[in-house]
């Protein structure tokens, strides 16, 4: 069976025929091909000249932004440098005007931790170890003054009183309105004996400080020590106006009035002293003095019985006391005084010469008398009294040639004393005694 063109049976098992083209068909399929073709063409042109260009372009990109870089690391580095360069010349300059500061202040510390140490050591009385550390506290600031005073302190205590002076000396030009310092000095000139020195020191003292107490207590006690007694009552008491209750200017003062003989004027200053500072046993002692020699035997008594109570071992207060009781008539009791006196102080020539007084002259026991006398010149040979005593002793038991010879060798110790001349047969004046 024939089929119309163009149909074609859908049944399963047939292939369908193509349909036929027409020419014109075919040509207008081929402009358009070839359209195609051309337009594709230039497409692919254009893509090829994009590409190009997009290869060109790329290396361009590439070093501008690797140039970029570079500069950019470059002027990292240059800023860095920069920095430290002005980092490290801050360092400089704080490093040439801080930690000079910063040194001298540590050392500064050092020398004052060093000067404290010393201190706790000094007051401590152990004067070797302090004067260690002051030495080491000047080595750290030479400029310390007070480390200088110290170590001349130290010095002076320990007996190298040149030393202390030379180191005083260099405090004073370190620091010429230290008055304090002028007042050490005097007191090492003192001890060295260069007494108008220290006169000098203790003017310039108070001259510096004109209400320095102690610089004026000390120059009176040195015009003292000269028996320059007018001056020294009167910076005695110059001293006193600045300070009432200075124990020891009263004493000072009282010292320098029975020095003159003054015995009323003496008696008020030493109560003085005695009303500041209740314990003062020299005080005490002194007043005794005092009142022994205006007969007031009763307050002498009492005076030093009072010294004796503050100081038990004073010797020279049992001696003193034997004589005021002596002079009251209580010869058992002047007696025990001295035998204690010298149990304290064996080598007490004084004590063991007045025993023997007490023993001859009071009771008229004169065998008991010559041990006592001997005894006294063994101590010391060159004891005229005792010699003379002694051959009065003698002369009162018969021994006439002892007598004489030990009253001749009274005589030669001593040519100048009348008394021992005069005294052959007869008892020796009753003995006085010092000051303290």
């Amino acid at each position: 069976m024939i089929t119309t063109t163009g149909v074609f049976s859908s049944k399963p098992g047939y292939v369908p025929l193509k349909q036929i083209r027409r020419p014109e068909d075919i040509e207008s399929r081929s402009h358009t091909l070839d359209e195609s073709q051309e337009t594709a063409s230039q497409k692919t042109a254009a893509v090829a000249t994009d590409d190009a260009n997009l290869v060109e372009l790329k290396p361009t990109k590439a070093k501008s932004q690797s140039a970029t870089s570079r500069s950019y690391i470059t002027l990292r580095r240059n800023t860095l440098k920069i920095i430290a360069i002005g980092a490290s010349i801050l360092l400089i300059i704080l490093g040439y005007f801080i930690f000079p500061t910063y040194l001298q202040e540590r050392k500064l510390a050092i020398a004052h931790e060093l000067y404290e140490i010393g201190q706790r050591k000094f007051a401590g009385e152990r004067f070797a170890e302090a004067l260690t550390y002051f030495e080491k506290a000047i080595t750290a600031n030479s400029n310390y003054v007070e480390a200088y005073i110290a170590t001349a302190d130290c010095y002076c205590r320990l007996g190298q009183e040149q030393k202390g002076i030379q180191l005083y000396r260099q405090a004073i030009r370190m620091n010429p309105d230290y008055a304090s310092v002028y007042n050490n000095l005097g007191l090492v000139y003192t001890k060295v004996g260069l007494h108008q020195d220290a006169i000098q020191a203790f003017k310039q003292a108070v001259s510096i400080e004109p209400d320095l107490a102690v610089g004026h207590c000390n120059l009176a006690t040195t015009y003292t020590s000269l028996s320059r007694y007018t001056e020294a009552i009167e910076a005695y008491k110059q001293a006193i106006s600045i300070k009432q209750d200075y124990a020891e200017a009263h004493f000072g003062l009282g010292s320098a009035y029975a020095s003159l003989g003054q015995w009323n004027e003496a008696i008020e200053p030493f109560k003085k002293a005695i009303s500041f500072e209740p314990d003062y046993a020299r005080a005490h002692y002194n007043l005794g003095i005092a009142y022994g020699h205006l007969s007031q035997y009763t307050e002498e008594v009492e005076a030093y019985s009072r010294a004796i109570s503050v100081k038990p071992d004073y010797a020279e207060a049992y001696n003193n006391l034997g004589i005021a009781y002596g002079n009251l008539g209580r010869y058992t009791q002047e007696i025990e005084a001295y035998k204690q006196a010298i149990s304290i102080k064996p080598d007490y020539a004084r004590a063991h010469n007045n025993l023997g007084l007490a023993y001859s002259s009071r009771l008229g026991h004169w065998n008991e008398a010559i041990e006592p006398f001997k005894q006294a010149i063994r101590i010391k040979p060159d004891y005229a009294e005792a010699h003379n005593n002694l051959g009065i002793a003698y002369g009162n038991l018969g021994r006439n040639l002892e007598e004489i010879e030990v009253s001749s060798q009274a005589t030669s110790i001593d040519h100048n004393d009348a008394e021992v001349h005069n005294n052959l047969g007869e008892s020796s004046l009753w003995p006085t005694w010092p000051l303290e």
